[in-house]
C-alpha cells in the first residue's frame, strides 16, 4: 500500500506498513525513513492523545481498520455502508442486513483483532454456517431440522447478552475461536435452540468458564486453553442430555 503527498509542486510516494487488519502503523520513504506513525488509540478508535486528535498530521492517512475513513472534522469514521462513531463505539444508523447481524443492529464488532469483515455485510448465520462445518469436521451428527448452535455466542453485547460478550472476550483471551467446535451443539431451530440466547444460559457460561480460569492460576494459557475448550464440551454434553 502506498500514498501519494503533494508539497506544492513535489509529490512524494510514502509506502505504508499495516496490521493484519488494516489498519496503518507508520508511512515510510522510499528511503526507508519513517515519515509519520500512528498515534495510540484504542481499540475502538479513540485517540489517547488530545493535541493529535486536534491537530492530525497532514501525512495522516486516515484510516483505522480495513474499509474505515475517519473524518477528523465530525470525528466519526466511514465504514463502507454507515458512519461508525469512536466515542459510543457504535454505528449512528441500522446494519443493512437488519437483524441477521444480529440482535444490536447498531453495535460494533466485539473482537476487531479476530473478526473481520470486509464489506461489514457478514451475518449471524455465516457464524453459524463455520461452526456445522467445524463440528462435522469432528465427527458431530446433525439430525433433519438441526442448526449449529452456540453455546458461547457469536454476537449481542446489550442487554441480556453481556454475560455472552465477556465470555467472548475471554475465549478470545485465550485464543479459542467463536466458531470452534467446542463451542457448538447440534440442536433443532428454532426450539430447542432458542434456550442458548436466555440470560440465565448466558451467565451460567460465563460463569462456568471464568471458574475454570480461576481454578488453574499457575496454569499457562496453552493449559487453559485446552481446559476452557473442554468445560464448553461439558457444557453442550449437559445440554443435550437435558433435553432427552
Amino acid at each position: 500500500m502506498a500514498q501519494q503527498d503533494s508539497y506544492q509542486d513535489k509529490q512524494t510516494t510514502h509506502y505504508a506498513v499495516s496490521q493484519l487488519n488494516g489498519k496503518i502503523l507508520g508511512l515510510f520513504t522510499p528511503e526507508g525513513e519513517l515519515a509519520w506513525k500512528a498515534e495510540k488509540r484504542t481499540l475502538w478508535g479513540i485517540c489517547f492523545d488530545w493535541y493529535q486528535f486536534k491537530y492530525p498530521n497532514p501525512l495522516d492517512p486516515e484510516m483505522l481498520f480495513a474499509g474505515q475513513w475517519l473524518d477528523q472534522e465530525s470525528g466519526l469514521a466511514y465504514n463502507r455502508f454507515r458512519y461508525y462513531d469512536p466515542e459510543t463505539g457504535n454505528y449512528l444508523c441500522l446494519d443493512p442486513i437488519g437483524l441477521a447481524g444480529g440482535e444490536t443492529p447498531y453495535a460494533y464488532v466485539h473482537n476487531p483483532w479476530d473478526w473481520v469483515d470486509l464489506l461489514g455485510l457478514s451475518s449471524c448465520k455465516k457464524n453459524a454456517d463455520i461452526l456445522r462445518q467445524n463440528m462435522l469436521r469432528e465427527g458431530i451428527t446433525f439430525q433433519k431440522g438441526d442448526a449449529a448452535a452456540h453455546i458461547v455466542a457469536s454476537t449481542g453485547s446489550k442487554g441480556h447478552w453481556q454475560a455472552a460478550a465477556r465470555s467472548r472476550e475471554l475465549l478470545a483471551q485465550y485464543r479459542v475461536n467463536i466458531n470452534d467446535a467446542a463451542n457448538g451443539i447440534p440442536l433443532g431451530h428454532p426450539t430447542p435452540h432458542n434456550i442458548t440466547h436466555t440470560r440465565a444460559f448466558h451467565e451460567m457460561v460465563n460463569s462456568r468458564l471464568n471458574n475454570v480460569v480461576k481454578s488453574l492460576p499457575k496454569a499457562g494459557a496453552r493449559r487453559i486453553r485446552s481446559a476452557l475448550r473442554k468445560e464448553l464440551r461439558n457444557i453442550g454434553s449437559e445440554v443435550l442430555k437435558s433435553l432427552k
